[in-house]
């Protein structure tokens, strides 16, 4: 019984090792990331999924879209008001910063949203 548990304990270590050794071969590198600015609308905001769209016009005079995924560090504002995913609206005129996470295979994310006031 002893030499049981104690091939499990050794077990154990062998696999908490090769694990701990992989994974610092592996391991995630911080990338830094150019962020990019976008001008635009807001024309869907998904509360559930946590993304917003924005249609934005494009320098040949097309209308596009693109979808932004909010993250806990996403930072939306209006003068100097920190706001919430909940105080957008569809129409508000925003300017998104965000960045494109090679690392991922969600949307891009939204590092930062200034909600321009109303005229």
């Amino acid at each position: 019984m002893n030499k049981k548990i104690l091939l499990l304990v050794l077990v154990v270590f062998s696999c908490l090792f090769i694990t701990n050794y992989f994974t610092s071969c592996f391991a995630y590198q911080q990338v830094e990331l150019d962020p990019a600015y976008l001008n635009g609308r807001v024309s869907y905001v998904d509360f559930v999924g946590s993304t917003i769209t924005i249609k934005f016009t494009q320098p040949d005079g097309g209308s596009d879209e693109l979808t932004f995924s909010i993250t806990q560090h996403t930072r939306i504002n209006k003068d100097d008001l920190m706001l919430s995913i909940s105080d957008l609206r569809e129409g508000d005129e925003v300017i998104v910063q965000y960045y494109d996470d090679p690392m991922s295979f969600t949307a891009l994310k939204a590092a930062r949203i200034n909600i321009k006031p109303s005229n």
